[in-house]
């Protein structure tokens, strides 16, 4: 093992902690960058020898200058290049410094930081850290050619299931335990609504799904979804919902286990599950029916309804609402839309006890997936942009980076 050694003369104008502190960091990185440099160079006329000595025909014809970005800091290196006539210029070194000229550690960094931050603030901290000046708009660049990677190789797993018809996983073979054969799987989608930069448009929606099985109470009314996968793309429903499955088959979706899909009752949901989903159990969130009839009925009839609704079938939930209009001579288009809403939703009207009842999970990913870095003040968003970034964002949030880092082309 070969020892470093350098030396940091400290400068007398240092008095205090922060100049001190201030002036060993510039140092360091300035040491640690000529280090570099000096190594590969080194690094360099070796691979040059050993492609003389394979390639004999090789002359060396000069160098060229490619700039590398690192953890400490910006460096220009001379890559040396060997030509023959007839044959392409080969340049050794090249083949092992990054071929987008920032290192892993950088650009792991970067990603850390843009899922959670602005461009802007993602090049002042990185200049801040590292000393590195990216501007926001190459940051910008690197966020949507990675994102595209991600989408792809996600669309790729759509393909393999809804075009080519193979939908085989690892997890369709092993055996279920006594717990998996009892707890359910909980599959919650919901939206939410984003400023929009494309012409014409004022908002657009961004869905959002997340699977999980395993619930812990952590305080009275708190819970913990120990287990919890989430995934969010801007598309069609039925587009959204195929891509959700095929994420969460990917993720370990056993289609042996009990399906349970928690949801608000909307339209494109409720088409979802039905093309989607058709083996899993549709169930209305409580809150949403709750809000729905509260918006024709008082409050006593209300709570009424509200002691009845887990024990009661959708179709005798409709029939009691009825019997109430009918009794107090209520119409109008409020009346109308209550019935219809509860018409659509009429088999997910079913509460088995001990189970989950609410989309309350899918509601707060949403505001950890989307709305604390897609709905701050002034942010507006294209849906290229969008879903290259939210493939970043979800795919460090299910603390998937060290599982997929070759997916994300960290090779060099």
């Amino acid at each position: 093992m070969e020892t470093i050694n350098f030396t940091i003369n400290l400068a007398p104008e240092v008095k205090n902690f922060n100049q001190f502190e201030d002036y060993l960091v510039k140092e360091i990185r300035l040491q640690v960058c000529e280090l570099i440099v000096r190594y590969l160079a080194v690094w360099d006329r070796k691979l040059g020898n050993l492609l003389r000595q394979r390639y004999p025909q090789y002359r060396f014809q000069g160098f060229i200058r490619r700039k590398v970005r690192c953890y400490f800091g910006t460096i220009w290196v001379k890559v040396r290049r060997y030509c023959h006539v007839g044959w392409r210029d080969v340049y050794p070194l090249l083949y092992v410094l990054p071929k987008d000229g920032l290192s892993i550690q950088l650009r792991d960094l970067i990603l850390e930081l843009v899922t959670d931050v602005s461009y802007q603030r993602t090049n002042r901290y990185l200049k801040l850290a590292t000393g590195v000046d990216l501007s926001g708009r190459t940051i910008w660049r690197k966020v949507q050619r990675l994102g595209q990677e991600e989408r792809n190789r996600r669309e790729a797993v759509r393909h393999k299931i809804f075009e080519a018809g193979r939908d085989e996983f690892p997890q369709d073979y092993h055996q279920l335990t006594q717990r998996e054969n009892r707890q359910p799987v909980y599959l919650e989608v919901d939206g939410t609504m984003v400023s929009s930069q494309e012409r014409g448009e004022e908002r657009f929606e961004i869905k959002t799904g997340i699977m999980y099985s395993q619930v812990q109470q952590i305080g009275q009314r708190r819970w913990r979804l120990s287990d919890k996968v989430l995934y969010g793309r801007v598309s069609k429903g039925l587009t959204f919902g195929e891509q959700f499955y095929a994420f969460c088959r990917e993720r370990g979706l056993d289609l042996r286990r009990k399906l349970v899909l928690v949801s608000d009752g909307a339209g494109w949901i409720h088409s979802l599950a039905e093309n989607v989903f058709p083996e899993a159990e549709k169930r209305l969130d409580l809150y949403h029916l709750r809000r729905a009839w509260e918006t024709v009925l008082d409050e006593a009839e209300a709570a009424d309804l509200a002691l009845a609704v887990v024990p009661e079938s959708g179709a005798q939930m409709i029939e009691r609402i009825q019997e109430i209009y009918r009794l107090k001579h209520l119409s109008g288009e409020s009346v109308s839309n209550l019935i219809q809403y509860l018409i659509n939703n009429r088999e997910s009207i079913h509460y088995p006890p001990g189970e989950r009842h609410g989309s309350g999970g899918v509601e707060k990913n949403i505001g950890i997936l989307v709305g604390r870095r897609f709905k701050k003040q002034g942010m507006s968003w294209s849906h290229e942009g969008a879903n290259n970034l939210l493939a970043l964002r979800a795919k460090k949030l299910n603390q998937l980076w060290q599982q997929e880092l070759e997916a994300l082309n960290y090779d060099r």
